[in-house]
């Protein structure tokens, strides 16, 4: 197995396990959380393949089926808004960035790369 497969597994794990601790009205379906592992690391082969049109609604799949930590969450938007810029959905990209900041995406210096690629794409300046 992977390494990434395997971290992966151990983070769905985790969150199972603080899941079932405390008062939280909301518990994560198990099979839900393991699938929208395995979809992310669909998602993300693609993406390192440079096949973003392919990736793109993968990242769909996993953000829609929520249960992922918020740190995760915030570079599936991310990865996702470098998939719309490359396949020329440069709005639907604006929108991705900004769910990646607000959800503390890992590495700012990625996330304001993406921010500038996308304004060459669109012709803007911040």
């Amino acid at each position: 197995m992977k390494l990434a497969h395997l971290s992966r597994l151990f983070l769905a794990a985790c969150a199972l396990i603080v899941a079932g601790c405390g008062a939280s009205s909301r518990q994560v379906d198990a099979g839900k959380l393991a699938a929208s592992f395995k979809s992310l690391d669909s998602a993300e082969e693609a993406y390192k393949a440079k096949k973003f049109a392919e990736a793109a609604p993968i990242f769909d799949e996993v953000i829609k089926a929520g249960g992922l930590q918020a740190d995760v969450l915030a570079d599936a938007y991310l990865k996702r808004a470098y998939c719309k810029i490359e396949t020329g959905d440069v709005s639907g990209a604006t929108e991705d960035l900004a769910m990646a900041e607000r959800g503390g995406a890992v590495g700012q210096d990625y996330v304001d790369a993406v921010k500038r690629l996308n304004e060459k794409k669109t012709g803007s300046q911040p």
